[in-house]
């Protein structure tokens, strides 16, 4: 029993040690998921493709591979989209914490830069669409 105790949590250490981002869910009444929040642990240089993008978010739309760094964002931020195809319809769209609309732009390449220079320092929500599957993302300027 001590055994399958240690073993149990030595698994569950090394696990979470593993871990670079969490995810939870919020649902509504009806069970439907009304919400997203995507908590990033720093990673290791040596784990990143590039060092100006250690902290990232990552998902996969339309069995397409989107990446968001920086975040938290200073001047610029970038969304890669892997595999881009120029057929595929893509947008994104940045709302301010109040829910003004403060850019919108249609994703036209691999690599979409996003001028976040001139806007106040707080957060903001980046949804984007591509081919019609939605997502969305918070993001800190700072």
């Amino acid at each position: 029993m001590k055994r399958a105790i240690l073993l149990s949590l030595t698994l569950l250490l090394a696990m979470a040690v593993k871990a670079q981002q969490k995810l939870t869910y919020a649902y509504d009444a009806a069970g439907n998921r009304v919400g997203r929040t995507i908590v990033l642990e720093p990673r290791s240089a040596s784990d990143s493709e590039n060092p100006a993008d250690t902290v990232f978010f990552e998902e996969t739309l339309d069995d397409t591979q989107v990446r968001i760094y920086p975040n938290p964002v200073e001047t610029q931020m970038t969304i890669r989209v892997s595999g881009y195809a120029p057929s595929m319809q893509g947008e994104y769209s940045l709302y301010n914490i109040t829910g003004i609309i403060v850019a919108k732009r249609r994703i036209t390449g691999e690599t979409t830069l996003v001028d976040m220079g001139r806007y106040p320092k707080g957060i903001y929500i980046l949804h984007i669409i591509l081919n019609g599957q939605p997502t969305a993302w918070r993001v800190i300027k700072k």
